[in-house]
């Protein structure tokens, strides 16, 4: 099997509890096949129309920016900015959940 994707353009934070992403694509771009192995948390800053291919097919979906969605552990899947306008989130990874960590 080939190397995954990174989970989004760049990490804008990380310490032992949580790590922070941007996801940032044009129109059009897609973020290959990556693997969330921890729960996250996204924060839509943009309004989107995405596509999301995962072991189910494919799907496409609206999201609204400034809005937020949790997703449990264990998703690997590409994304692909459907749309014509820049996509960008906030995609916060989990990486602790002990108490004073």
């Amino acid at each position: 099997m080939s190397e995954l994707h990174p989970i989004g353009n760049a990490i804008l934070f990380e310490n032992e509890q949580v790590r922070v992403w941007q996801v940032d694509l044009d129109g059009g771009e897609e973020l290959p096949l990556h693997q969330h192995e921890v729960p996250y948390l996204v924060m839509h800053q943009t309004d989107g129309h995405l596509g999301v291919a995962d072991a189910d097919g494919s799907r496409e979906r609206d999201v609204e920016g400034e809005s937020f969605e949790w997703h449990p552990v264990g998703e690997l899947h590409a994304l692909t900015n459907l749309g014509q306008a820049r996509y960008r989130n906030l995609l916060i990874e989990i990486r602790s959940t002990r108490a004073g960590s």
